[in-house]
């Protein structure tokens, strides 16, 4: 991986700050908001073979989610994964740490990260997009370094290998890919930086409505324009 030159002082250190900046509050939210809502829960809600009552109480757990009521709907979280009878827990660990997010609650934050991993390791899981979940759960993590985000990285990218024709893996993995691409000091690894825009790309192909992947790719494009004419691809 080549580093671009280190832009020239006034050029471009205020827009890859806020590049850097813009990202990351991307990744933390957007994504994560965004890509449940764009299908994160539609293998759940598809798989209506599900008891009735199962499926109305995950259905109001998805409702009280929405709320602030946070303690409760981690209550109710706890109590889905126990009840959980059909091998869908990732979905209410995946839950457990958006809700964490929300309510700025690490410690569930960190419980729903452990129970993913659990999950993945003992191969107690039914769900093909627990990779997806993994990705967006450590990298909303506050301790998150760049080995984690590396991690989180790989599990993207296996998610969209997995289901090459879900939007927001592909979005995630762009995300990722920008973070990593701007380094400590500022300097650019345009390689990787298009590798983002690509992603970004695909998930536009994928679903051109993706608010997210236009968002990213517009703040990538930004970024890339803004280079010394001799770093440019």
């Amino acid at each position: 991986m080549a580093n671009a030159k280190t832009p020239a002082a006034g050029h471009t250190t205020r827009p890859l700050k806020a590049f850097v900046s813009r990202l990351v509050f991307v990744l933390s939210v957007s994504v994560f908001v965004a890509g449940v809502g764009l299908g994160v829960y539609e293998s759940w809600s598809e798989e209506r073979r599900l008891p009735p009552i199962y499926i109305d109480y995950t259905d109001e757990i998805e409702e009280l989610s929405q709320s602030t009521d946070y303690e409760r709907t981690i209550e109710e979280l706890w109590l889905a994964a126990k009840l959980d009878h059909f091998a869908h827990r990732p979905r209410h660990f995946f839950d457990l740490c958006r809700t964490g997010f929300r309510a700025n609650d690490r410690k569930t934050m960190r419980e729903g990260l452990e129970g993913l991993r659990l999950l993945m390791e003992t191969g107690g899981s039914a769900d093909s997009r627990i990779h997806f979940y993994l990705s967006v759960a450590i990298s909303l993590q506050p301790d998150a370094n760049k080995d984690d985000l590396f991690e989180a990285l790989g599990y993207a990218d296996q998610a969209t290998q997995e289901q090459p024709d879900f939007a927001p893996a592909h979005v995630q993995l762009g995300q990722l890919f920008a973070i990593l691409a701007v380094g400590e000091n500022k300097q650019v690894d345009v390689v990787e930086l298009q590798r983002a825009a690509l992603c970004c790309e695909t998930a536009l192909a994928i679903d051109p409505s993706n608010t997210d992947a236009a968002r990213t790719l517009s703040e990538i494009q930004q970024i890339l324009r803004s280079l010394p004419s001799s770093d440019r691809p």
